[in-house]
């Protein structure tokens, strides 16, 4: 069954544009048109970016290696279990687990938690 849909007129005039990223948070708001919230700057992704490096330090050893398998590798949950030599439904739990995990890990550092406490989320 098919049904139609009418698209709004700005879904099909409106193109996505990425503007320059700032080095400093100042640079960032000077940057920013009136009425909308800067970018995180530079400096403040790369604190972030360290702040979740540190989190997944501080994940064990099997968490760190399927988080990085998937995120940083790219490949699929069914290449990580063929890796691992187990089914793919049991690896998809371990990689939830591992994620849940490190979103714990995340709730505690105080450079994550920080930036969520002031609206950085975006």
């Amino acid at each position: 069954m098919e049904i139609p849909t009418v698209f709004a007129e700005w879904s099909t005039t409106t193109t996505l544009t990425f503007g320059p990223r700032y080095s400093t948070g100042t640079e960032a708001m000077m940057g920013t048109l009136p009425g909308y919230d800067p970018d995180p700057s530079l400096y403040e992704l790369q604190t972030l970016r360290e702040a979740v490096v540190d989190c997944l330090d501080q994940l064990g050893a099997e968490d760190r290696f399927v988080i990085e398998a998937l995120w940083f590798e790219g490949i699929t949950v069914r290449a990580l279990a063929e890796r691992l030599g187990i089914h793919k439904s049991r690896t998809h739990r371990i990689a939830q687990r591992a994620v849940n995990r490190l979103g714990q890990v995340c709730q505690c550092h105080p450079t994550i938690v920080g930036h969520l406490r002031l609206g950085g989320a975006s």
